[in-house]
């Protein structure tokens, strides 16, 4: 199962697997090249993941297995704007 967000008509952002047990990879598509900045926060609003780079693959993993079970958000910020979705961790 996947969760996708669209960015744009001709781009969007695939969270898989989603739910995950350790790993879930954000795959951005055609927005390699750009910075995008990754946070990953709990349901009590606490930044748990941050990562302010810029994108040469198309895939982002984010290793939460030191994390319990449960909703988490990420949020990207890509050329000034803001997206979040949600991710569930089993």
């Amino acid at each position: 199962m996947t969760n996708t967000l669209s960015v744009t008509p001709d781009v969007s952002i695939v969270a898989s697997p989603n739910p995950f047990s350790e790993k879930v990879n954000i795959k951005f598509g055609d927005l390699t090249e750009n910075e995008i900045g990754i946070s990953v926060f709990n349901l009590n609003g606490n930044r748990i993941y941050f990562s302010d780079e810029k994108m040469i693959n198309e895939t982002v993993e984010i290793n939460l297995s030191n994390f319990p079970s449960g909703m988490y958000f990420v949020r990207l910020e890509i050329g000034g704007q803001l997206y979040s979705t949600k991710i569930l961790k089993k």
